[in-house]
């Protein structure tokens, strides 16, 4: 949401109602991923069909992303650990994850698992606002009329042969018919909030940044873990703006691919470890031979 007070967790629960019948069962999002991992199991342990990650807080440095997020939005089941021991135990996956909060911020390979939905109250005091029903329990009252509804719609979208029918998601193919039904009624597709939140991701950027300066300087030559040292040592006139563009660029290379680090060891490393990094229009490939690993970023537009 735009502001505290707009309606998010009570939105939420709407949807958790319609989705399955019941209202979340909310729980806090940690900054720290082990954490997080720990509250997911427990979670899942309990079985609940919708799971409700409520009022996170981006003010806080809170990113929605992490590696056992990822897994659990895209296999089922997943293989986590057991609180307190080192063992391992396979859980259902098979529930509707939701998060809340104030401009939010989704990183990473976690981008792609999720769709936004955006809420504005359009007012400056949304929490003031008052109403005389509540759209929870009106949910819960005409949730048999709302299933039946959507599955005519959804039948009916078959029948029609499937007018609408859009590049399915990986890991989401199943989801391909659902889109395309609500295009077919006039909707936006889900799908485009993925495109939105790489946008506005700032790793993101920095990575395309990095691409795009390498790209410049070396156009799509082949060059070793040296020539990339001795380029980010090569020192720019910071007054002009090429040089300042320069620099800013170098600065995003060390960063972005080489976590700040510059030495030719390292940079080999890491560089073969970023073989297939892709931004835009931008692609690392690494070519291994037995003296020295070299490195090019190619340009899909130029190709």
């Amino acid at each position: 949401a735009a502001m505290p007070g707009s309606g998010k967790s009570k939105l939420a629960s709407i949807v958790g109602v319609i989705a399955t019948g019941a209202e979340p069962a909310a729980s806090a999002w940690a900054s720290n991923e082990d954490e997080n991992e720990k509250r997911l199991s427990s979670l899942l342990r309990r079985s609940s069909p919708v799971i409700l990650f409520d009022n996170i807080d981006s003010a806080r440095g809170d990113l929605i992303g992490g590696n056992m997020l990822n897994i659990v939005l895209t296999q089922d089941p997943a293989s986590m650990r057991v609180l307190g021991k080192s063992e391992h135990e396979t859980l259902n996956t098979r529930v509707m994850l939701l998060g809340t909060g104030n401009n939010l911020r989704v990183v990473g390979d976690t981008m792609r698992r999720v769709v936004k939905c955006r809420l504005d109250a359009r007012c400056p005091d949304p929490e003031r606002r008052v109403f005389d029903w509540d759209p929870v329990q009106v949910a819960q009252e005409n949730r048999p009329e709302i299933v039946m509804k959507l599955l005519a719609a959804l039948a009916e979208y078959y029948r029609a042969g499937k007018p609408c029918n859009p590049a399915s998601v990986g890991s989401f193919e199943d989801w391909t018919h659902i889109r395309g039904l609500m295009i077919w009624c006039g909707y936006a597709d889900p799908a485009r909030s993925m495109s939105e939140l790489k946008a506005l991701d700032s790793s993101r950027a920095s990575m395309l940044f990095a691409l795009e300066t390498w790209s410049h300087a070396f156009d799509d030559t082949w060059v070793t873990a040296a020539d990339i040292e001795q380029f980010l040592a090569d020192s720019d006139d910071v007054d002009s703006q090429l040089g300042r563009q320069l620099f800013d660029g170098r600065e995003a290379i060390r960063e972005a691919l080489l976590d700040g680090k510059v030495t030719k060891n390292w940079i080999g490393k890491q560089l073969s470890g970023a073989d297939g990094q892709a931004v835009g229009k931008y692609y690392l490939e690494v070519r291994r031979t037995a003296r020295a690993s070299r490195f090019r970023v190619a340009n899909y537009e130029a190709a």
